[in-house]
């Protein structure tokens, strides 16, 4: 996986490299998380975390897309705390936000498969 973030506050876009350790997926939906394996000079510590990743298959783009996407890093996934900063919690498989951003460039689609039902014995 390799997700690119453009960070607003620092006027740069940090790309980060990561093995996916679980992927599920529902009608235009899909949730994965990944263990960062290597990020970009000057980006966050992010190498040997599990980050979160979700995304909202908004249908075919024409001029504009109607994709989503959410994401466990920044504004979410944050530990209650008093008077100082919230510390970031730990993410668990298959764990991320509602696709809560809108895609502004680009797209995702999303293609869905139902489980296997469970073995009879």
């Amino acid at each position: 996986m390799k997700v690119s973030h453009y960070s607003a506050e620092r006027h740069i876009t940090y790309t980060s490299e990561g093995r996916v350790d679980c992927l599920v997926t529902g009608p235009r939906t899909a949730t994965l998380t990944a263990v960062i394996t290597k990020v970009s000079a000057g980006g966050p510590p992010w190498a040997g975390k599990r980050l979160g990743f979700s995304v909202q298959d908004g249908g075919a783009d024409q001029d504009r897309s109607d994709d989503r996407v959410g994401f466990s890093w920044e504004m979410v996934n944050l530990l209650p705390g008093g008077a100082a900063a919230p510390p970031e919690a730990e993410v668990g498989t298959c764990m991320a936000p509602a696709p809560y951003a809108p895609v502004t460039k680009g797209g995702y689609t999303v293609r869905h498969a139902d489980p296997l039902p469970p073995p009879r014995n």
